[in-house]
Formats: structure tokens, sequence, C-alpha cells
């Protein structure tokens, strides 16, 4: 069980690494296009630590979220000032557009 531990918590660091890497700005003009890039890997993170420990994954996916509020930040000049409204805007897209990303689906909220 402890060495299951071990590579638990370094798989967590490379979750951390590869949500940071997926996301590209200048080839995702929209969030649906950020979206259809993540969701594989999402979906991939979930099915395998779903056997194991799934809990972990709620620090990637708060991390993904922070990333989003970031993206937006930088492509709409509305939120560049205001992390608040960013949020509120990715809480909106949430609310409109449920199944957008995988784990909102699971009920991963923001």
């Amino acid at each position: 069980m402890i060495w299951l531990i071990a590579i638990v918590l370094n798989d967590s660091k490379n979750l951390h690494h590869s949500a940071a890497g997926k996301k590209n700005s200048k080839t995702c003009n929209s969030i649906v296009g950020v979206a259809q890039k993540m969701n594989p890997s999402i979906r991939g993170w979930v099915n395998y630590y779903r056997h194991f420990n799934i809990w972990k994954l709620h620090k990637v996916f708060r991390l993904l979220h922070k990333r989003l509020v970031r993206w937006a930040r930088r492509k709409y000049k509305r939120y560049k000032n205001s992390l608040r409204k960013a949020y509120k805007w990715l809480k909106t897209v949430r609310k409109q557009i449920p199944y957008l990303f995988y784990h909102w689906e699971l009920g991963f909220s923001i």
C-alpha cells in the first residue's frame, strides 16, 4: 500500500504539469476549443483515478479552474482587472453548458 501512495503522489505532480501544458491560448479561440483539447486528458485522469484515489483529482481540477480563469482574463478585456468577474463568468459557463468539461458532468464544481 505504501508504494501505491508514493505513485499517486508522484502522479499528481505530473497531472499538474499536463494540466498546465495542454491549454494553449493561441490555438483556442473559445472555451469550447479549450474543452475539446482538455476533455480527453480529463476523461483519462478520471478513469484511472476512480479505481484508486479520486479525491486526489480535486486539487488538479482546482488548478484547472484557475488556469481557465487566467485564460479568460487574457482573452477578454472585461475580466483583465477583476478576478471575481472571471470566476463568475466561469460559473456562468458551467451553468449554461454543464457538459462542456467532463469533470463538470461528474459534479466536480468550481
